[in-house]
């Protein structure tokens, strides 16, 4: 008889929760999927880096977009969309909503959603500025810079800023991270187990092989049979990151610089070609020549191919499009 194999909280037991930070939805899982094991990934974060961790609200830290991107990595979160929600009538406000994925130790695939506004629009209709536009402005000064320079700086990634934290939003709800740690308790590692196929079983190893290789894979080892964990399957739980209305977008402790992030990853393909393709049969009605067409993509996105493009590109492509109407 083959050995069994250790469940999540069997392969977590060597991890004191004094010395480690578990990261784990479901608990108590008796059996695992076929074809299925578990992985045990580490994540360490530098409590004194600011690559890893920002201040908080009473002394203590947040981690940032690149430290949660490595624990979602590590639990294996995959995006499934990424949009912007708001009607983009004014260029200073901005909202996105995020959906990824992961699969639960049952095999169960888990959706979490992340919301986020960004409102550094100056005057908000009422007299009253947006509370990002205040915010900024009252750490540029706090930290003897420019405000315009800092709203000019944040205006600029709006986009990119704001995707951003939705990401770190969904991760937080989909993992149960908290919002702040203690340095204490940030010294101590994440541990994050992972639902991985196991390459000792035929089926699960001509998978992993299929998967590899695309459609040469299926031809060498065929289409895998029996039970499988798709994350593309419509999701039976899903969990949404609270309402946080009063984050503030990070600032430098030292100098109270806006701390813009890096982009998004790209969109699925398939989005990307929808939102390509609705733009370019736009400049078709609109009388527009292919080569008017590679001009405007140029100018827009910086790139005349499609590979790579950020949701913030395709909302200056829509923008560039309409502008020619």
């Amino acid at each position: 008889m083959a050995d069994q194999k250790p469940t999540p909280t069997q392969a977590l037991a060597k991890y004191n929760p004094n010395d480690y930070n578990l990261v784990l939805p479901v608990t108590q899982v008796e059996n695992l999927p076929a074809g299925t094991q578990v992985s045990v990934r580490v994540v360490k974060i530098d409590v004194k880096s600011g690559d890893d961790v920002y201040p908080a609200e009473k002394g203590k830290k947040a981690l940032t977009k690149n430290a949660l991107n490595r624990i979602a990595t590590a639990a294996g979160i995959s995006w499934k969309e990424m949009k912007r929600t708001d009607d983009r009538c004014h260029p200073h406000y901005c909202e996105f909503m995020v959906r990824g994925v992961v699969t639960d130790f049952d095999g169960t695939v888990r959706e979490g959603i992340g919301t986020k506004t960004i409102d550094l629009r100056e005057d908000t209709g009422g007299g009253i500025p947006g509370k990002d536009y205040a915010a900024v402005v009252a750490a540029a000064k706090k930290s003897d810079r420019d405000p315009k320079s800092q709203l000019d700086k944040a205006r600029e990634f709006i986009a990119e800023l704001c995707c951003s934290k939705a990401c770190n939003r969904a991760v937080a709800a989909i993992l149960a991270i908290k919002r702040s740690y203690t340095e204490a308790e940030l010294a101590h590692p994440f541990v994050i187990p992972k639902l991985v196929p196991d390459t000792n079983d035929p089926q699960a190893r001509n998978m992993v092989m299929a998967s590899m290789f695309g459609v040469a894979g299926e031809a060498l080892y065929g289409k895998p049979v029996g039970q499988v964990i798709d994350a593309t399957l419509t999701p039976t739980e899903t969990v949404e990151a609270p309402p946080d209305d009063d984050e503030e977008l990070d600032f430098d402790p030292e100098t109270g610089e806006v701390a813009t992030e890096p982009a998004p990853a790209p969109l699925e393909r398939a989005e990307v070609m929808a939102r390509v393709t609705k733009a370019w049969n736009a400049v078709k009605k609109a009388g527009g020549t292919k080569d008017q067409w590679l001009e405007v993509m140029k100018k827009a996105t910086g790139q005349t191919n499609y590979d790579g493009l950020t949701a913030a590109k395709l909302d200056a492509l829509d923008k560039a499009v309409g502008a020619m109407k």
